[in-house]
């Protein structure tokens, strides 16, 4: 052996109280033997606590193809099976094979450790009568044990050959003796037990006495265990000081606090959630050697608000490594992104795949991702019926996330028949599981009687539930319940009241409700200011409506000071908002709905309205034109404005275009006006039915039909026109284009009467003549 290589060994042995990093109290006293396969071993295990693994089983399988001495084997076997467990996603044969290597060649801890795998189900599926037996054996040199082996059996999965108390008795009186020999292992033990409560009465004073020794003793283990004990307490001043203590404790090297400050960051422990701040202890737990922390990192990154690419690519490099490893819940998770579009295109082909994966490893939430990717028919073709299939797996493997899903599915029928009372069922266990969406369901099935008769009293309970944890929609339907009355009496106070809470949360349509109830004076709880107050907050939030009607109040002084000026700002912001309100806006102006009449702004307005190509506001700049109101008197612009307004389908404006050509009397005005009568009629004008009707009687065009005049006639006389129902009543009574018929004709002469239709009273006079 060379000077170089003698002094790399000897250096190693030195540090190897320092490495022991898988040994059990008292199963790590090397000897400076020069032995092969030791040098091995020692380096495994500082390269090990250095965090790097890979060059840790690199070292450890180095020293296997060397070792000859059984116990140095025995170590290096045992070592192997450590690291593979820590890797995540360890072959669970490879590792029982290593640990029943170690076990042969004497190794002691490898007994407790497989105990260990065998109860967290590592190896497989949790074995607690293998890890009992493991741990009777394990007894004779460990105390630790003793005390697993009496949880097991306090749990009552396992029934030990000495009684529960003994086991406690003679675990806890061993690691007294190790605690107070300076085992710190031995110290923190007694302290889990002392603070859990399980095995032993509470007694958190002895605990945090016990851990304060062991970080006076300077492990950091136990400077960890101290900082989690203090965090439980609700003073923040002991959760300040608990997180300097995990952050000392990070600093020395300790991952499990690293963890621990990554978790509480993540989870808002020390305050609001820091998602960067976790990252970064996720990443320096996993630099410093901690196994299987990959997907926490990931999960982390792609909930940070304002995510970068960045770290979007991070976490799914991430992810893809946890799927490539045989992560099935890493493939739940990539099938998701997948799904939604998250880091690259929607892949529904590649999602199911994924999903698949998760569901052979029998993951619940598998088949509700599954079933909601066809229920949806995202980058699939949807197939209700499937994804029903798949919830109802998903509920026999145990997932309470899908009782939503089937209970809609029921309540709709889709995918499967209507059942209302399994949609029931599964809607109240989701919904008295937490589900909002569930409780507005719910509800809403109550409030129609699907199943049955309507249940107010039912419905107000769930929309409640779903309103108080934040729904809006709950809020806006149960106080329309209250308005309505759950027992048919309404009850407008409490409409209020949820009205006001969706309207806070900035439901328009609760502040709807809310000027509407409070601007009635006879809704019992008037009140215009507050009526203004909603006015005013739905127009911020954007409601067209409401900033008109605030204009119209600030224009008139109705509820607030009068102020022109706010009005016009008011309507400036609507038309920003929404251009199509132009025509409102010059009606307003028209009408003196804002307080003052301005028929020059109002033709402005319509202008602006009719370059959009609003029929009604080309008609109003025709009668502008006509009428000399904004504008000076021009007959020809008012011709072409009707024409326009005509062409864009505005029905009085086809037919007063046509009175206007009938009046010019120009050659071929008859048939000209009647083409327009005839569109305008068609579109439901009824004076344009009239005048159709006469000049198809009267002949003021190349068309002449008595029979069509009459079906005119009728069709303004049903529609109430008083002179309509005259001429019906006087064809009825001449025989007209229709046989004769007097009590027709009686009917129509006395509703034509009833319109104050003078000529009426003559027409029934001559229907009584002929009838003598």
């Amino acid at each position: 052996m060379n000077g170089t290589t003698r002094r790399a060994r000897i250096g190693l042995l030195r540090s190897a109280a320092a490495i022991c990093l898988f040994a059990l109290p008292g199963a790590c006293s090397y000897r400076l033997e020069d032995k092969p396969g030791s040098v091995e071993l020692l380096r495994a295990r500082e390269q090990a606590e250095a965090g790097d693994r890979r060059a840790a089983l690199d070292a450890v399988e180095a020293g296997i193809a060397k070792a000859r001495d059984p116990a140095i084997v025995a170590r290096l076997h045992y070592d192997r099976a450590r690291l593979l467990d820590r890797q995540g996603g360890g072959d669970p044969q490879e590792i029982l094979r290593e640990l029943e290597i170690a076990r042969r060649g004497g190794y002691a801890p490898a007994t407790m450790f497989l105990a260990e795998l065998h109860e967290s189900g590592r190896l497989g599926t949790p074995d607690a009568a293998a890890a009992a037996a493991l741990y009777e054996e394990a007894r004779a040199f460990d105390p630790r044990a003793a005390i697993a082996l009496a949880r097991l059996a306090q749990q009552g999965q396992v029934r030990p050959s000495v009684p529960l108390a003994r086991l406690v008795s003679n675990g806890v009186g061993a690691l007294e003796a190790q605690a107070a020999s300076g085992q710190v292992s031995a110290v923190r033990e007694l302290a889990r037990l002392n603070s859990d409560g399980i095995l032993l009465p509470p007694d958190p004073l002895k605990a945090e006495r016990l851990l304060t020794r062991g970080v006076e003793l300077g492990d950091v283990g136990a400077l960890t265990d101290l900082a989690l004990l203090w965090l439980a307490r609700p003073e923040p001043a002991q959760k300040r000081r608990a997180r300097r203590m995990l952050e000392s404790a990070a600093d020395r090297g300790a991952r499990r606090a690293m963890v621990e400050l990554a978790k509480f960051h993540r989870d808002g422990s020390f305050g609001a959630p820091d998602l960067v701040a976790s990252a970064g202890w996720f990443r320096r737990a996993t630099a410093a050697g901690e196994a299987g922390l990959e997907m926490d990192l990931a999960q982390v990154l792609l909930a940070s608000p304002g995510r970068t690419d960045g770290q979007l690519a991070e976490a799914v490099g991430l992810i893809d490594g946890a799927v490539a490893g045989g992560d099935p819940h890493a493939a739940l998770i990539r099938g998701r992104l997948h799904a939604s579009g998250t880091g690259g295109p929607v892949d529904g082909p590649e999602a199911i795949r994924m999903f698949e994966r998760a569901r052979a490893a029998r993951l619940p939430d598998a088949p509700v991702e599954l079933g909601r990717l066809y229920a949806q028919g995202t980058g699939v073709p949807a197939d209700p019926a499937r994804a029903v299939g798949y919830w109802q797996e998903a509920l026999s493997l145990g997932a309470t996330g899908v009782y939503k899903d089937l209970g809609e599915a029921y309540a709709t029928g889709t995918g499967v028949a209507p059942d209302p009372v399994r949609a029931r069922e599964y809607l109240t266990v989701a919904a008295e599981g937490g589900s909002i969406s569930a409780a507005l369901l719910l509800a809403q099935l109550h409030e129609r009687g699907v199943d049955g008769p309507p249940d107010n009293p039912a419905a107000a309970k769930w929309y409640e539930v779903a309103a108080r944890e934040g729904s809006v929609g709950a809020s806006t339907s149960l106080a329309a319940l209250y308005e309505r009355g759950v027992d048919g009496t309404p009850d407008i106070p409490r409409a209020v009241r949820w009205y006001e809470m969706a309207a806070e949360r900035g439901s328009v349509g609760a502040m709807g409700r809310l000027i509407a109830i409070y601007g009635d004076a006879r809704s019992g709880v008037a009140d215009r200011s507050r009526a203004v107050h909603w006015l005013t907050a739905a127009a911020d939030a954007g409601s067209g409506s409401a900033m008109f009607d605030l204009a119209k109040a600030y224009g008139t002084g109705d509820g607030v000071p009068r102020d022109p000026a706010r009005a016009e700002a008011l309507l400036g912001r609507l038309h920003a908002t929404d251009p199509d309100s132009a025509a409102s806006i010059a009606r307003a102006y028209a009408d003196g709905l804002i307080g003052v009449r301005d028929q020059t702004a109002a033709v402005a307005w319509y202008r602006r309205a009719a370059k959009r190509g609003d029929a009604r506001s080309m008609r109003a700049l025709a009668e502008a034109y006509d009428e000399g109101r904004g504008v000076g008197a021009d007959a020809r612009a008012a011709g072409a404005w009707y024409a326009r307004a005509a062409d864009a389908g505005d029905v009085v404006a086809m037919r007063r275009l046509g009175d206007r050509i009938v009046a010019a009397g120009e050659e071929g005005a008859g048939n000209r006006a009647v083409t327009l009568w005839r569109r305008a009629a068609a579109g439901g004008d009824v004076p344009a039915m009239r005048s159709l009707a006469h000049a198809l009687a009267v002949g003021i065009s190349d068309e002449i039909d008595p029979r069509q005049a009459l079906r005119w006639y009728e069709a303004a006389a049903r529609a109430g026109d008083g002179e309509a129902q005259y001429q019906v009543g006087m064809m009825y009574l001449q025989g007209l284009g229709v046989e004769r018929d007097p009590e027709r004709a009686k009917t129509w002469l006395l509703a034509a009467r009833r319109n104050q239709i003078g000529m009426a009273d003559a027409g029934l006079q001559a229907l009584a003549t002929l009838a003598r």
